[in-house]
């Protein structure tokens, strides 16, 4: 069924779609997407559009080199990074182990991580930082192998934490659970938040509350099996390139609904 989303990010639900391809040459990499608006989804035109989609069309163009785009869960997408199955993976944070296997980009953009809860038991608990789950029977809804900040990070060293997590493959799942009870609590981005709670018609159940978990920028994690430091560089070159010319802020514009600073690397 078609969802509803706000009217600035002009996309439609959309089934399974495993590969849009784009013509063969010397140069091919493939990109994971899922549907994460504003920042990942397909079209009414079939096509799969938002902002990493789109900046990584411009990128690729100017290298030049070929697209397609793979649909998989995050955990997956990681995997197959690592495996050099899949070759660019937007929106990572830069971590040592990451680093282990992946380039990392010039930083792309910058999406706050903050703390989702449910409106009917917001006054049952105080957390000002996550640490303050610890000792009560909160329940945290997280994504497999995501990273949410260095507190998270920390704390995922401590047993005490971990116990109060629940592991989903699936955001929307996870605000299906956080509606039900079944959860007390979700990390994402933000944006992606607000616009797939709205889709589910689950503003009245679902809030944002007081806290950021991070804000820090974005990167393009890309597979060291598939691409070596020469590429790199062209997509670096390339998307300097876009933040010169206005292309950037274009793009970031046409699917945000603010005004843009390249210098911010989004709303101002």
């Amino acid at each position: 069924s078609k969802s509803s989303y706000p009217s600035w990010v002009n996309i439609q639900s959309a089934g399974w779609v495993n590969i849009q391809s784009a013509p063969t040459g010397e140069c091919s990499k493939t990109a994971r997407w899922n549907n994460d608006p504003p920042y990942s989804m397909q079209g009414k035109d079939g096509e799969i559009h938002g902002i990493h989609p789109d900046l990584l069309r411009e990128i690729m163009k100017r290298i030049p080199c070929d697209l397609q785009f793979v649909e998989m869960p995050w955990a997956r997408a990681l995997a197959e990074l690592q495996s050099g199955r899949l070759d660019i993976l937007m929106n990572a944070a830069k971590t040592a182990e990451r680093q282990e296997f992946a380039h990392f980009s010039s930083a792309i953009d910058r999406s706050r991580n903050v703390l989702f809860v449910s409106r009917e038991n917001d006054h049952k608990y105080h957390i000002n930082k996550l640490a303050d789950i610890i000792g009560t029977d909160f329940r945290l809804g997280v994504q497999i192998n995501a990273v949410y900040g260095e507190e998270y990070e920390t704390l995922l060293k401590n047993p005490n934490f971990t116990q109060r997590l629940t592991q989903i493959a699936d955001l929307n799942s996870g605000w299906q659970m956080l509606a039900s009870g079944r959860i007390d609590g979700q990390l994402a981005a933000e944006l992606t938040g607000l616009i797939q709670i709205e889709s589910l018609g689950l503003s009245n159940s679902i809030k944002v509350s007081d806290l950021v978990t991070s804000n820090r920028p974005g990167y393009a994690a890309i597979s060291k099996a598939g691409s070596d430091e020469r590429f790199v560089k062209q997509f670096n070159d390339a998307l300097s390139s876009m933040m010169v010319d206005g292309s950037y802020t274009k793009i970031m514009e046409k699917n945000l609904p603010c005004k843009v600073s390249v210098k911010n690397l989004g709303c101002r």
